[in-house]
């Protein structure tokens, strides 16, 4: 009994620190440490798809060594090493308590306050992120000198992550964690109240693909009850996003429709992936190596799973990633497949190569794992 309460414990020390703490090498160490202290109470679930486990171990390896051949870089290492850890000792079994969820709320709170309040300009949120989130080099220049709100909420608020797109992300895995908890042990004035801040602390950020992600998880979470009532809710959301889009000019609907349009980001990312397999050497041997089995590193700015991952471990890689990737979703619960819905965020950033979200995405899905938690269906 002793023995799963401090497992428990350990693993919402974990969630919790891959949310509020810095991006320091001593947060990072952190992290990492209860990450091996999670990995000591399960380390029986490894025997689970072993040989599936196995094969992409061997790819890795293969990566590895083709690495050692081009200039060695001990932070992808580090990746490399995170991501063998957790695919080798996926599912991961915990339950959080009711005041575990608490704490993951006021969290929320949290985020969102340091959010505004930093955006804001009022002097204490500002010196504490300042004091407790350094950061040396902030590409976002977050701060605004405007104190008008309309003008404040056009911008893209981050918070202690500096990077919107982090916080909207953050926000959506935090959702996805507290969401089962939400639904079974939270009235629905609270379950309305707490989706509601997520959604607008999503908006504050700018980040599209959060956003989608977010409602697309919700939809899917509420099918039953949207699918009920569809006649009365679509008419309220069209009204309701078409006052956001031409009133507050918020970043996160900007060619929501047309991502891929020319002055897109979404655009640009797809490019710098065309360029990785239009540059590739064809009639160099190792070229061809590397572009199978990758090299655990990048030479350019994808700012997306899918590029990033396919020079890390290569195409062979990449693709039996894929196919894990089904094989854990088919022995998923039924009903919560649509979990899955997170791997979007993949698309236009990273889960698999972030420290953090590999870490969140692995528990969330291993929550519904049917080897642990259900009977399995015939």
């Amino acid at each position: 009994m002793f023995s799963n309460k401090f497992h428990n414990n350990i693993t919402f020390l974990l969630i919790l620190s891959c949310f509020i703490l810095n991006s320091g090498l001593i947060s990072n160490l952190l992290i990492f440490i209860l990450l091996l202290s999670l990995i000591i109470f399960n380390s029986k679930n490894f025997k689970l798809y072993f040989f599936l486990k196995l094969f992409f171990i061997s790819i890795c390896l293969i990566s590895f060594f083709n690495s050692l051949f081009y200039i060695f870089d001990y932070n992808q290492f580090f990746k490399f090493l995170i991501l063998i850890i957790l695919i080798f000792f996926y599912p991961f079994k915990y339950t959080l308590s009711k005041n575990h969820i608490r704490l993951l709320i006021f969290t929320l709170i949290y985020l969102v306050v340091l959010q505004i309040g930093n955006a804001l300009g009022i002097t204490l949120f500002v010196n504490f992120i300042d004091k407790f989130y350094p950061i040396t080099d902030n590409l976002w220049d977050y701060k605004f000198d405007s104190t008008n709100i309309s003008e404040i909420i056009s911008n893209r608020l981050a918070g202690i992550y500096y990077n919107p797109n982090i916080m909207g992300q953050s926000l959506v895995f935090l959702y996805a964690i507290i969401l089962e908890s939400l639904n079974m042990s939270f009235t629905k004035k609270n379950r309305i109240i707490i989706t509601f801040l997520i959604f607008v602390s999503i908006l504050l950020t700018g980040g599209r693909t959060a956003l989608l992600t977010f409602i697309i998880l919700l939809a899917l979470n509420h099918y039953r009850y949207f699918k009920k009532y569809i006649f009365l809710f679509i008419p309220i959301i069209v009204l309701l996003f078409a006052y956001i889009i031409t009133t507050l000019q918020l970043r996160a609907f900007e060619n929501i429709i047309n991502p891929l349009a020319e002055d897109d980001s979404g655009n640009a990312k797809l490019q710098i992936l065309i360029s990785y397999f239009r540059d590739f050497d064809l009639n160099s041997i190792s070229s061809i190596f590397t572009y199978l089995f990758g090299y655990l590193n990048w030479d350019r700015q994808f700012d997306s799973d899918i590029g990033y991952l396919l020079s890390f471990i290569g195409i062979f890689g990449f693709l039996y990633l894929i196919f894990i990737l089904i094989y854990i979703y088919r022995k998923t619960h039924r009903s919560k497949r649509y979990y899955f819905v997170l791997l979007l965020i993949t698309l236009t950033a990273t889960i698999f190569l972030n420290l953090r979200f590999s870490i969140l995405f692995f528990l969330i899905i291993s929550k519904f794992n049917k080897h642990l938690y259900f009977n399995d269906e015939k």
